[in-house]
C-alpha cells in the first residue's frame, strides 16, 4: 500500500492460486460448505462436496453434489481432511471463526 501511495497507483492483487484436488471452505447462501475442487475453469471453480454428518465430522453424499461456483466464494483453503469417512476437518473452528467474521450470521458445514 506505501508502494502504491508513493508511486500514486493502484495494484491488482493476485487471487491464491486454487489447486485441483484440494479441499476448501466455500461461502454459500449464508452458508459454509467444505468441498473438493475438480475443475478449475477461469473464474468459476466445480467442487464436489462434503455434507455434515456431525457438529465436527463430514462426508461424502450418497449422490455426488457437485456445483461450479465463482471462485470469489471460496474463503478459507485449503483446508486439511484428516479420516477415511467419515472424515473431520482441524481447521473447522478457525473456518467458522472467519466465516463469522465475514458479517455472516448463520454458519454450518
Amino acid at each position: 500500500m506505501i508502494v502504491e501511495l508513493h508511486k500514486q497507483q493502484i495494484y491488482d492483487l493476485d487471487s491464491p492460486a486454487i489447486v485441483k484436488g484440494s479441499y476448501y471452505a466455500v461461502d454459500y447462501n449464508r452458508l459454509y460448505y467444505f468441498g473438493r475442487v475438480i475443475q478449475c475453469a477461469g473464474s468459476k471453480v466445480a467442487f464436489k462436496f462434503l455434507y455434515s454428518v456431525s457438529a465436527s465430522s463430514f462426508d461424502w453424499p450418497k449422490r455426488n453434489d457437485i456445483y461450479a461456483c465463482p471462485q470469489s466464494s471460496v474463503f478459507y483453503g485449503p483446508v486439511s481432511i484428516v479420516g477415511v469417512g467419515p472424515f473431520t476437518v482441524p481447521q473447522h473452528a478457525e473456518v467458522g471463526f472467519v466465516h463469522r467474521c465475514s458479517g455472516v450470521s448463520i454458519v454450518a458445514g
